[in-house]
């Protein structure tokens, strides 16, 4: 019964650890995307893809730039896209600037003391109803610590969880704040326009003024100024 359950915390843990990650052909991979490539001769590598050409895929890896010739990649993962609220994607450099280890760390710690105390009660009951002796502690250490070290290793990985999760919704809320100050400070342009355009527009319809009054004062100046007619001098 013990070995049952230890193996289904085990394969709970090794869900959580890499249910995220999604096989993918080479052609569905787009830029941004965090992927994790295995070459022909078997050896792995994980970046972010930074454009996708005909012949080869351009993968920033620890800050270093390669290239990837198509025919050279044997698979492909990679997880799903995270998106803020205006449709652009949140990469995991993104993510990893602004995470913390807060939550994983009190989870861990948390999560490992209760382990800890579960698992030496089952230890104690195990040994008492199997062994009937409480002089060989062997059977109860080791189910104390292996129950300790997969509890704590389940509770990280829960941490870890909200750490990125908390992060993801900073960077939405700053995003959308960024936005938000921007479509203001549009607004606020478009109106100076306005304004400078309806005072442009004032102006001219003063200058057209002034220039009809003027042309009005010629043509009655004109009317005034009296030519004699030929032969009267």
């Amino acid at each position: 019964m013990i070995k049952i359950k230890l193996f289904i915390v085990t394969a709970a843990i090794f869900f959580l650890a890499c249910s995220s990650w999604k096989t993918v052909s080479v052609n569905e991979i787009a830029p941004k995307n965090l992927v994790e490539i295995t070459l022909a001769s078997g050896q792995t590598v994980q970046g972010e893809i930074l454009a996708t050409e005909s012949q080869q895929i351009v993968i920033k890896i620890k800050e270093k730039t390669y290239k990837v010739d198509r025919n050279n990649i044997a698979s492909v993962r990679t997880k799903p896209a995270i998106y803020d609220e205006q449709g652009e994607i949140i990469t995991e450099d993104d993510i990893s600037r602004i995470k913390t280890h807060k939550q994983m760390t009190l989870f861990t710690i948390g999560g490992g003391a209760l382990s800890f105390g579960a698992s030496f009660f089952i230890g104690s009951m195990v040994q008492r109803s199997l062994l009937d002796d409480d002089t060989n502690s062997a059977p109860r250490i080791a189910i104390t610590a292996i129950g300790t070290v997969l509890g704590s290793t389940f509770f990280a990985i829960t941490g870890n969880k909200r750490d990125r999760n908390t992060a993801i919704e900073i960077i939405r809320d700053l995003r959308a704040s960024k936005t938000e100050n921007t479509i203001v400070d549009e607004k606020t342009r478009r109106e100076e326009i306005n304004k400078e355009l309806n005072q442009l527009i004032k102006d001219r319809k003063a200058q057209e003024a002034e220039i009809e009054a003027l042309k009005k004062k010629i043509e009655a100046n004109k009317k005034k100024k009296k030519i004699p007619p030929p032969g009267n001098n």
